[in-house]
């Protein structure tokens, strides 16, 4: 399976791991899987490491994304760390489209940083 869904009790946090190539359709069978993990241990924070992964995604794609945690039913208040190898441009481009749509996400080269943020004060986005 090119993804792997973990719920830390430690963090309050589902930690997430996709690998190989990661297009529109994977984001899609991984966030289904995804949402009722969530409900089930009523977490709102998640931590997707894309790290060495390949990222197919078209800037349409990107564009489409941040409206996946509304078809999904995820809560406002989930917040989502991205960790990446490096941070492309596009990158950017989905975390302004995101938090323009009242979304809590932000990308990390750096796993501490990332958990810190997902696991501190909601206000200090």
């Amino acid at each position: 399976m090119p993804y792997e869904i973990q719920y830390d009790p430690a963090n309050a946090c589902m930690m997430c791991r996709l690998t190989g190539n990661i297009d529109q359709d994977l984001v899609m069978e991984f966030a289904s899987a995804l949402a009722p993990l969530m409900e089930e241990h009523r977490c709102t924070r998640v931590l997707n490491d894309f790290r060495g992964a390949a990222l197919s995604v078209s800037y349409f794609d990107i564009y489409k994304i941040p409206r996946l945690p509304s078809v999904l039913k995820m809560t406002r208040l989930t917040r989502r760390a991205l960790l990446l190898d490096e941070l492309p441009e596009e990158i950017a481009s989905f975390e302004d489209m995101s938090v323009n749509q009242g979304q809590f996400v932000k990308a990390f080269t750096d796993l501490d940083e990332a958990i810190s943020w997902l696991t501190g004060d909601i206000f200090d986005v």
